[in-house]
């Protein structure tokens, strides 16, 4: 049996699974237990919920990624698109003032520009102010699943890796520091 009891958000997240999607209105949910147990599990299925907040303007470059992702799905591709996305957000409706989200989205383009994650473009049809596009760098970091932080140290360490390796044919040969990688 187990030795660590569910949280009431996980339980309520189990049991409201009960039943069968477009065919049940009702669900079952039962739970065996010691009855040394019986106070917890009562706080278990009586407990309230925990408040939810939105992690995106606490979590490090959580509106970069979360804005990276939008761009490499074309979901936000213009900055009037950032606008529109940034109204679907927690954090947004969340917020006490919407025009911070609005600013945190706005440095969060600007960083993706700057680590060349994304790239403005202004040619073709765009809306006014131009629009983004994720740069192969972008698309790699989000096909991953590492952070915009983790993605770009991998790339730095894989760009400095390679300019020390020489590859020809099967041949590989570290370059020792300091030195000018020519044979």
């Amino acid at each position: 049996m187990a030795q660590n009891l569910l949280s009431v958000a996980s339980y309520r997240q189990m049991k409201g699974r009960a039943g069968r999607k477009g065919k049940d209105t009702e669900g079952e949910s039962f739970m065996c237990y010691h009855p040394s147990n019986e106070e917890i599990v009562t706080k278990l299925v009586k407990g309230e919920m925990p408040s939810i907040s939105s992690r995106l303007g606490v979590e490090s470059k959580g509106f970069g990624r979360a804005l990276l992702e939008a761009v490499v799905a074309n979901l936000a591709p213009t900055k009037a698109a950032i606008a529109t996305y940034a109204t679907f957000t927690f954090s947004f409706h969340q917020a006490e003032n919407r025009g911070d989200v609005q600013d945190m989205l706005e440095k969060a383009a600007d960083y993706l520009v700057e680590e060349r994650l994304v790239e403005s473009i202004d040619t073709g049809f765009t809306q006014v102010g131009g629009a983004l596009q994720a740069t192969a760098l972008g698309r790699a970091i989000v096909a991953s699943g590492l952070s915009i932080d983790e993605g770009l140290f991998v790339h730095r360490e894989f760009s400095r890796s390679v300019r020390c390796f020489i590859l020809d044919d099967e041949l590989v040969s570290p370059c020792p520091s300091g030195s000018n990688n020519s044979i």
